[in-house]
């Protein structure tokens, strides 16, 4: 039989990396471009060097005996100068990379409670990737990042941190709101005692007012009181001084002592007095007339005349 080689030119993309095999045994690793292989005595596998992303799901326990289940994203590529090793050592890649995965969570998250497992997922994430670095490198794999996407607790476990979140949240709003309904009762308590001092200062302005009131009053009244006694005093000291005179022109005239002018001036105002009334009056009257009648009337006018002397004594006194 005859057997014939052909040569072939094949493409190698550039997000790829070609493994050239000759007879079975690795020849080469081909770069992206065009390359040339004598088939079938040579072989090319292409490789990606892209940057995959796979998902693992893993179930464990918590130390607080909650069942949880974590997911892990890693990202990760195969090194472009080291695709041989990535080819021939791995059979499945992922499914061992995934191993390691669960290994390592199911290794740390049995050792914390459900709330430390929640603060820790950056911490976690962290440790997942530096341990697969460590044993991932030797097969030219290169772990870009881990991200630890979701923490999922049991359904019933579920349930009950939302009723316990629930419960906080209420305890808060209400916690909240009493502090609130604190404020207003305190701001309106304020208010009332700013009223109440407002008013108190008010009734004692009002009462100082009125204090300054009476006293400037009380001191007009006796202003008033001394200028009465002063002008009552002038006036009788003008008609002492009228009545003074006119004694003594009368007493240089008729030549009667000044108790006989006093009397003669009394018995004259008494009679013109008569005279008026007999001339005007509409009505009787009985006069006591006799030899003492004037007598009479002139001791009336000398009271009358003592008594205006002790007003302005007794304005003083007031």
């Amino acid at each position: 039989s005859n057997f014939c080689c052909v040569p072939c030119l094949i493409t190698i993309d550039a997000s790829q990396r070609g493994v050239v095999q000759t007879l079975g045994k690795f020849s080469r690793v081909a770069d992206p471009g065009m390359h040339c292989i004598i088939y079938p005595l040579q072989t090319v596998v292409p490789v990606s060097v892209q940057v995959t992303q796979e998902d693992v799901k893993t179930e464990t326990k918590t130390h607080d005996n909650v069942i949880v289940t974590v997911n892990t994203s890693v990202q990760f590529s195969v090194d472009p100068k080291r695709v041989d090793e990535y080819f021939f050592k791995l059979s499945n890649p992922w499914q061992q990379m995934a191993a390691h995965v669960e290994n390592i969570v199911r290794g740390h998250i049995p050792k914390m409670d459900l709330d430390a497992v929640y603060s820790a997922k950056t911490e976690l994430a962290d440790e997942i990737k530096k341990d697969l670095s460590r044993s991932m490198t030797q097969y030219g794999i290169h772990i870009h990042s881990c991200l630890m996407t979701d923490i999922i607790p049991d359904h019933n476990v579920m349930t009950a941190m939302n009723e316990i979140n629930t419960a906080k949240r209420n305890r808060e709003a209400n916690i909240q709101k009493a502090e609130a309904d604190k404020l207003t009762a305190v701001k309106n308590a304020e208010a009332v005692a700013e009223s109440l001092l407002l008013e108190a200062d008010a009734d004692a302005k009002a009462a100082i007012r009125k204090a300054e009131g009476d006293a400037a009053a009380a001191i007009r009244r006796a202003e008033g009181n001394a200028q009465a006694a002063i002008k009552l005093a002038q006036a009788e000291a003008e008609v002492q001084r009228l009545l003074g005179v006119s004694i003594a022109k009368m007493k240089e005239e008729s030549g009667l002592d000044g108790r006989q002018v006093v009397h003669m001036m009394v018995a004259n105002q008494y009679l013109d007095a008569l005279r008026e009334f007999g001339r005007n009056g509409k009505g009787s009257i009985v006069v006591p007339h006799g030899p003492a009648a004037i007598s009479s009337l002139e001791s009336q006018i000398r009271d009358g005349m003592v008594q205006v002397q002790q007003l302005p004594a007794q304005a003083a006194m007031r």
